[in-house]
């Protein structure tokens, strides 16, 4: 996956959304670990839903 693109990604979105610094680098964080955890995926549509599931609790 290109996960550079994704997190830059989100970075300006959240940025255009106006987000506080502190929690845009919280929620890039987060997307980081994720993308790491689910690098055996080549892209996002790949990922099953049970395994986002999985992450999250």
């Amino acid at each position: 996956m290109y996960n550079e693109t994704i997190l830059k990604t989100l970075h300006n979105r959240l940025q255009l959304q106006r987000y506080a610094n502190n929690t845009i680098k919280s929620y890039c964080g987060y997307a980081q670990i994720f993308l790491e955890h689910m690098s055996k995926y080549t892209t996002l549509n790949e990922i099953p839903i049970t395994e986002i599931g999985a992450f999250i609790k």
